[in-house]
């Protein structure tokens, strides 16, 4: 099974997509991961459940800043190959970076949903 990452309420508010009012509860999982390394993730999670709401994370870490609604929702993101002056890039090079940028936009479209609206290439 492939797990798809995807936005989710607390991900749109902390970004300013989301009004705070219309961030639905969610939960954590409290492990034993000690912060040396990023726990496996094969599918299955264990640990205790903590209920989380958009009120508890507002009050350890204060409102967000700008608010929804006047946050930008417009971003733009840059790709960029460098070569040593005077040499051109290698096909190779250009299409590998292609592929990833095209990759990144589907992603984006994927997980974005109703708040991505338009995806532009320019070159």
């Amino acid at each position: 099974m492939t797990q798809r990452a995807s936005f989710n309420d607390f991900d749109l508010y902390s970004m300013g997509l989301l009004d705070p009012d219309d961030v639905e509860p969610s939960f954590l999982i409290s492990t034993n991961c000690n912060g040396d390394r990023a726990p496996s993730f094969d599918g299955a999670a264990s640990g205790e459940t903590l209920d989380v709401e958009i009120a508890d994370v507002v009050s350890a870490l204060g409102e967000r800043r700008p608010a929804f609604g006047e946050a930008p929702t417009k971003f733009e993101i840059a790709f960029l190959l460098v070569v040593k002056a005077g040499l051109e890039p290698r096909p190779e090079s250009v299409a590998t970076l292609n592929r990833f940028r095209k990759g990144v936009e589907r992603r984006i479209a994927e997980q974005g949903g109703k708040f991505v609206t338009k995806l532009r290439a320019r070159k």
